[in-house]
Order: C-alpha cells, then structure tokens, then sequence
C-alpha cells in the first residue's frame, strides 16, 4: 500500500492525474493550432500557384498576340476566302 503516515497520497495521486489532464489539453491544443497554421499554408500556396498560372498564362497570350502572321499565309486567306 502507498498509504503515508500523513494521508497525502491520496493528494499526490490527485496532483499527478491533473497534470496528465493538463498535459493532454496542451497536446490537443498544440495540435489545433498546428493544423490551422498548416490549413493556412494549403491555402496560401493554393493563392501563389493561382497568381502564378495567371501570369503564365498572360505572358503566353501576350506572346501569341505579338507573333506576326505571316504575309503570303494572310493573302492566300483572302484570297480564298
């Protein structure tokens, strides 16, 4: 038996067993809040990957647009059109 002369097991054992209470609460805690934090990295990157197709995108419009057609390709259209 762990019975003290003083009857304070009882109160130690209450102690450690609110510790791992505690304990626990600040694990589950850590976990929300590491997992928001890492929801909002996910959307983040989502963000700077959209900016980033869009600007690809744009450069390659911008690119096609500023292509010239060729003279003899244009006249056969017109031509045959």
């Amino acid at each position: 038996m762990n019975n003290n002369k003083n009857g304070s097991s009882g109160s130690n054992d209450q102690n450690s067993e609110s510790m791992e209470l505690i304990a626990a609460r600040l694990a589950y805690i850590g976990t929300i809040i590491t997992t928001l934090g890492d929801s909002i990295s996910a959307i983040a990157a989502g963000i700077a990957l959209r900016a980033l197709e869009e600007e690809t995108f744009s450069q390659s419009r911008t690119e096609l647009n500023q292509q010239p057609i060729p003279c003899s390709r244009s006249l056969t259209y017109i031509l045959t059109s």
